[in-house]
């Protein structure tokens, strides 16, 4: 790769403590691989973007930045990347060009080098192995949310092909929020040493769940020996608490944050922690049955799923739900409902909308259905209906609602909704394995709850 540049970085400043090592080691090339995995708020992600900047800028060699799928490029790299950036101060010495989410290094007058941080999608692997780069290859591949590809083949495939030609100069990053369940491959392949590996250090801090190993594989290709050493870092929100800087913990994740240090529940030691729970196959295990009572509550949200009109066995139904939050104790309650068959009038629905919401209190509803909404809310119907203002991501929502402390539902009041949340599912493969895959029939109540609760789903966030 040509001579490497000597610089002065202030690693004290900007890198935390427990990650200096680390991070001045994959700068001197001392790993081929480094897996950072653990819970949200880790600082996993950045951590891994300022590596990708230093290395490109200690190199002058370009970098690849990918996850699995393209829509998740900008809230996942462009953003960690521009973070970084601005922890770094390096933010004047990369042009950002929004309309191909590549940051481009300039040099000391300014003007544009070869050198590009390049951020992508995976869903068609062919388009990355195209990218022409002018700097002369890749020193560093990043693959953010790794957990969301298929096996380990599908990254050692990026690797191939990203790192080609450049010998033991060449960086793979991989970060993760580990899967709950321990069959995933990530699980399998980081959460012991592999028997084959030689265990070169260990470093374990108990009180922050604070742990790295590095770790050595020795592989002979034709009479060669090579090594390949890699570091696997486990991280968690405490090391950030334990630093003084529990202001990059964000506001919305700090309530949940105590909440589930008290409660200890699966939900906070597998999202906070990144530890591996176990899976079955029932999604929600918050469920708590409830005798409704009906008082004045400060503040409810409302959401209808609409009916697709198709057969009355076939066809999914409407399905109206009213909904309370207890934000300080983190329960939330299902206070109503409704459901329709797949096919009726604007009128049956007007009716029965009327019935449960004699107020005609804002719901929301369907960003894809705005031929329904444009209809219900118009002459002469005039019902109080609206898409849901952000994107309503299926996984997220449920994850949100997975975080809940209890959600209290009467099941006497609102059977629908009961048998809806007590019995969504993760699919089960036809190994008989239990999968992360949701289901995608029976939740139109779950569909409706999301979108009711639009309003204070916080899950557009950046996850560190």
């Amino acid at each position: 790769m040509g001579m490497i540049r000597q610089m002065i970085i202030n690693l004290d400043k900007n890198i935390l403590k427990p990650f200096r090592k680390i991070v001045l080691n994959a700068l001197n090339n001392k790993y081929y691989r480094l897996v950072f995995k653990g819970g949200r708020c880790s600082t996993k992600s950045t951590i891994a973007a300022m590596i990708v900047i230093l290395r490109a800028k200690i190199f002058r060699h370009s970098a690849l930045c990918v996850v699995r799928y393209s829509n998740n490029v900008k809230m996942r790299l462009t953003t960690q990347i521009i973070t970084a950036l601005q922890y770094l101060g390096l933010s004047h010495q990369f042009e950002y060009l929004k309309s191909t989410n590549e940051f481009i290094y300039l040099d000391k007058n300014g003007k544009r080098t070869d050198v590009v941080i390049y951020c992508r999608g995976a869903d068609d692997p062919k388009r990355l192995r195209s990218i022409k780069d002018a700097s002369g290859g890749f020193s560093t591949l990043w693959i953010e949310e790794a957990a969301d590809f298929s096996c380990m083949n599908d990254l050692i495939d990026l690797e191939s092909s990203v790192g080609r030609g450049q010998s033991d100069s060449f960086l793979s990053v991989i970060s993760y929020n580990p899967s709950q369940a321990p069959t995933h491959f990530l699980n399998e392949q980081y959460e012991t040493v592999s028997s084959d590996a030689e265990l070169l250090e260990h470093y374990k801090e108990d009180d922050t769940l604070f742990e790295y190993r590095v770790d050595k594989t020795v592989t002979s290709v034709f009479n060669y020996n090579i090594e390949l050493v890699q570091c696997v870092v486990h991280c968690t929100y405490k090391t950030l608490i334990k630093e003084g800087h529990i202001d990059w913990i964000s506001r919305t994740d700090l309530p949940r944050i105590q909440l589930g240090e008290k409660t200890q529940s699966d939900f906070y030691k597998w999202w906070y922690l990144g530890l591996i729970v176990g899976c079955d196959s029932i999604v929600f295990r918050n469920i708590t049955d409830w005798k409704f009572e009906e008082h004045e509550y400060d503040r409810t949200y409302r959401g209808m799923d609409v009916g697709n009109g198709g057969s009355e066995k076939t066809g999914d139904p409407w399905a109206f739900t009213r909904w309370y939050f207890d934000s300080k104790q983190r329960d939330l309650y299902c206070l109503d409902e409704f459901k329709l068959p797949s096919r009726v009038s604007y009128e049956d629905v007007k009716n029965e909308f009327k019935k449960h919401n004699p107020h005609n209190l804002l719901t929301y509803m369907d960003n894809a259905v705005g031929n329904f909404v444009d209809h219900l809310s118009g002459s002469p119907y005039k019902l109080n209906v609206t898409r849901v203002h952000k994107t309503v991501e299926v996984n997220s929502g449920v994850q949100w609602l997975r975080s809940c402390n209890h959600i209290y539902i009467d099941p006497i009041k609102c059977p629908n909704t009961y048998k809806e949340f007590k019995e969504y599912s993760y699919i089960i493969d036809k190994n008989g394995d239990v999968t992360t895959v949701l289901q995608k029939d029976n939740n139109h109540f779950i569909d409706s709850a999301r979108y009711g609760l639009c309003e204070i789903l916080d899950y557009g966030e950046p996850i560190w």
